[in-house]
């Protein structure tokens, strides 16, 4: 279903994303788990047509920050070469002055912070973190995490050990090792694996989850609390044999 009307103007669009942020809030924290449609997101791709002539004016960045976020999580979503994608960023970010750039990073900072989202970084000061929240933001489907939690189980053998979280992390989020910086790789997969194991040992459910581990996408919560629950009525029934 999709959320956006091809007849919105730019500024409908980031009042329109906002009301659906602040009407789910808690549940959304990520652009991901807003899960728009991909003819969403093509409205939005032909809302930023021509987004070089105005690359350099901070009022685009005030006024139109939430819609920028979406947008540029949407170009990780389309394309699978990440390298790419953070390259033209890159390029962008190389032709905008350095107070300029600052001020910009500021009104993401702002965004991300007004409207509670995630970011994997502790920080938002520079643009490899950025890049690295739209990254982050870009998973809108249970289905890598499910992934995960079937080669952690697949791995370890009930033994999670931080060499099979290493293994694991690896082999699922290749992006994450290309894209992010050591620290901020070490952080934001540091908090999955420990919600994981959180949830496995304590049975944590949902809401517990999701009250603990504020900076996580709310799609891993579902995601991993789905899956553990699963794995103890697995684990039961073979007791129960």
């Amino acid at each position: 279903m999709n959320m956006l009307d091809s007849a919105l103007s730019l500024k409908e669009i980031e009042q329109t994303i906002g009301e659906m942020i602040t009407a789910h809030k808690g549940k959304i924290r990520t652009i991901g788990d807003l899960q728009l449609s991909s003819e969403d997101y093509k409205i939005l791709e032909l809302r930023f047509r021509g987004f070089r002539k105005y690359q350099n004016e901070i009022n685009i960045y005030e006024q139109f920050s939430l819609s920028l976020l979406t947008y540029g999580t949407y170009l990780f979503m389309s394309e699978p070469n990440v390298q790419v994608i953070a390259d033209k960023i890159y390029n962008i970010a190389s032709t905008i002055p350095q107070y300029l750039q600052r001020k910009i990073l500021d009104e993401f900072d702002i965004t991300i912070k007004e409207n509670s989202l995630s970011n994997p970084s502790i920080h938002l000061k520079t643009v490899s973190q950025l890049i690295s929240i739209f990254l982050c933001h870009s998973y809108s489907t249970e289905d890598i995490y499910m992934k995960y939690f079937n080669e952690l189980e697949a791995y370890s053998g009930g033994n999670y050990t931080s060499e099979v979280f290493a293994e694991v992390d690896k082999k699922i989020f290749p992006r994450e090792f290309i894209i992010y910086e050591e620290a901020t790789r070490k952080h934001a997969l540091g908090m999955q694996d420990a919600a994981f194991l959180d949830c496995i040992r304590n049975g944590l459910d949902e809401e517990q989850m999701a009250r603990k581990y504020i900076r996580l996408p709310y799609v891993f919560i579902k995601s991993c609390c789905k899956w553990c629950e699963c794995h103890e009525k697995q684990t039961n029934l073979k007791v129960v044999k």
